[in-house]
């Protein structure tokens, strides 16, 4: 069976709300699994070190799941420049709750290397557009 090229999606790349494309930098590792999302969460919980978590949601991409390491200046650098290309791009970030890894109302303003976890959203997905 012969697959059409242009539909295989770059999982480095996420479909911002305004038609732009973002590049995930190459050293943040990507596709991260719900065991691994569970263990992160456990050790955040717990007040370990424990990688950032963040997810990018999109109608068009889904969930994207990376982290960065907090004590990695590379990983952080990449991981505040790509914060602040999805910010430009029409997305907002929001704290998800340690306790019940539920997304919460608080928009963040900035940027935090030792976030915990942090979701993604289109600006007109939260206003309800």
């Amino acid at each position: 069976m012969k697959t059409d090229v242009a539909t295989i999606a770059d999982p480095r790349e996420v479909h911002c709300f305004t038609k732009q494309i973002v590049r995930i930098p190459d050293r943040l590792p990507i596709d991260v699994s719900d065991e691994d999302l569970r263990r992160i969460r456990a050790a955040h919980a717990a007040g370990q070190d424990a990688p950032t978590i963040c997810r990018v949601m999109t109608p068009e991409d889904g969930d994207k799941r990376l982290t960065w390491d907090p004590n990695s200046k590379e990983e952080v650098f990449d991981a505040k420049e790509l914060w602040e290309q999805l910010i430009k791009e029409g997305m907002d970030p929001y704290r998800v709750d340690q306790k019940t890894g539920k997304v919460t109302a608080e928009k963040l303003k900035i940027f935090y290397a030792k976030l915990g976890e942090v979701v993604f959203l289109p600006v007109r997905a939260m206003v309800g557009g």
